[in-house]
């Protein structure tokens, strides 16, 4: 008997399991810190997948999430980190989680995210405080504790 073509057709098959299919891959927010400015995002692959991912994705995600806590834009910083999430019988990894940190960028300004309470505002000025024009003058202004909010003029 010749087994020479089911012994080829069996070791193409495994050939083909064992390289994996390319996998598309989307990156995912996972993390953050608002007042840290910094977002991290993940993606999973199982052990048969070749995970093909888009790192512009990524800063679009990132940059998104940065928008909304009022920063202009963002960019990865460090690596990415692989964390094996699920093992087999053998110790051979089956799921693998890959993570990466972005860092926000620009001034953060007022979040456009829904406020929880009410906001304290600081309490208003019976008189405005009038510009002083003479530099010396103006570092000799004190407080008077008589009088509340005003200011007056020392004479030192």
């Amino acid at each position: 008997m010749n087994f020479t073509p089911a012994i080829f057709a069996c070791s193409l098959a495994s050939l083909i399991c064992l390289t994996g299919c390319a996998a598309q891959k989307e990156w995912a927010a996972t993390g953050g810190s608002r007042a840290d400015g910094t977002v991290e995002l993940a993606y999973e692959y199982g052990a048969f997948e070749t995970p093909q991912i888009n790192d512009e994705q990524g800063v679009e995600l990132a940059t998104a999430t940065c928008g909304g806590w009022g920063y202009t834009a963002s960019q990865a910083f460090g690596g990415t980190m692989n964390h094996c999430e699920a093992f087999g019988g053998y110790g051979n990894c089956l799921r693998t989680l890959v993570t990466r940190r972005y860092q926000c960028l620009g001034a953060p300004g007022v979040s456009i995210a829904p406020q929880r309470g009410p906001v304290a505002l600081p309490p208003a000025q019976s008189e405005p405080v009038q510009p002083q024009t003479n530099p010396k003058a103006a570092a000799a202004a004190v407080p008077n504790p008589n009088v509340g909010d005003q200011w007056h003029q020392s004479d030192e």
